[in-house]
């Protein structure tokens, strides 16, 4: 299954201890949903093949499974900050600059 840290630099992700707690793939969208034990905190990252495309925002740990399982939704009803980018210049699902605004818009 192809997951969101594949071909990544392996020391940046340890350094950044997040883990991938859970991920699933239909339509082209893969849908991941990570967790720093660290810092205590959840993010979800929305890899699109077609449109290649990825996007990820935190979210409380307590809304965690609500995003996973629905990240557009939960995207839009909260006007959540995400980090978007070409598929391609992802150098971490977990880092990068934030910003707003409607998904797939540069």
């Amino acid at each position: 299954m192809y997951s969101v840290l594949d071909g990544l630099d392996t020391a940046a992700a340890a350094t950044d201890d997040w883990r991938e707690l859970d991920n699933r793939t239909n339509a082209g969208l893969t849908v991941s949903l990570h967790w720093s034990e660290s810092v205590d905190r959840v993010r979800v990252t929305v890899v699109d093949s077609k449109l290649d495309r990825v996007f990820d925002f935190e979210v409380p740990g307590a809304q965690a499974h609500e995003a996973f399982t629905h990240p557009f939704a939960y995207w839009a009803a909260r006007g959540t900050d995400t980090t978007r980018r070409p598929h391609g210049e992802l150098d971490s699902p977990l880092a990068g600059n934030t910003s707003s605004g409607a998904y797939g818009r540069s």
